[in-house]
């Protein structure tokens, strides 16, 4: 084989690698939107201030929780009871308060690299943590949420939780 030969067998070679590299790529392109579809419907009728916070969990975790299970109606009743006092007991404070628990995930995300861990019960025993500046960040910021010291979130103003790392039993 010549040199124009070997040169067009290369080219024939390499395109064919190409197109092949191509359908193995839009297979997984075509996957993840299917992927991201799914978890959309599934999700569509959660509270979206939990859908943010259990997302924001999830993305430090290797195996992801099933949002729809934590965002149902039984868990919201469950962390809605968590809260003292009585009178605050209400969706609108329960909303707020997860919100200010997403700014406490967002700043344990941030400061913890690389944040990838086996399972849920990891991840809280890492944010837990008093060895770390990061476990410590995000202790300061959820005892603010849980106690209303964070004035980003004045309708936590009067608020306490029954326990110090609420809503994790």
């Amino acid at each position: 084989m010549g040199f124009a030969g070997h040169k067009r067998f290369v080219l024939i070679l390499l395109f064919c690698s190409l197109v092949a590299f191509d359908c193995i790529v839009s297979k997984k392109k075509e996957d993840t939107i299917h992927q991201q579809l799914l978890s959309w419907i599934l999700t569509s009728g959660t509270n979206p201030s939990c859908l943010d916070y259990y997302s924001q969990e999830n993305l430090c975790l290797k195996s992801p929780v099933p949002i729809n299970e934590k965002c149902s109606s039984q868990e919201m009743d469950r962390l809605q009871s968590g809260i003292q006092p009585a009178n605050l007991q209400n969706r609108e404070v329960l909303e707020e308060l997860l919100r200010c628990w997403s700014k406490c995930n967002s700043t344990f995300f941030l400061s913890h690299s690389p944040c990838s861990f086996e399972t849920e019960s990891d991840y809280v025993t890492a944010k837990r943590s008093g060895s770390t500046n990061n476990g410590n960040l995000w202790r300061q910021c959820q005892s603010n949420c849980n106690t209303g010291a964070d004035p980003s979130f004045s309708k936590l103003k009067g608020i306490s939780t029954t326990t110090t790392y609420w809503p994790y039993p």
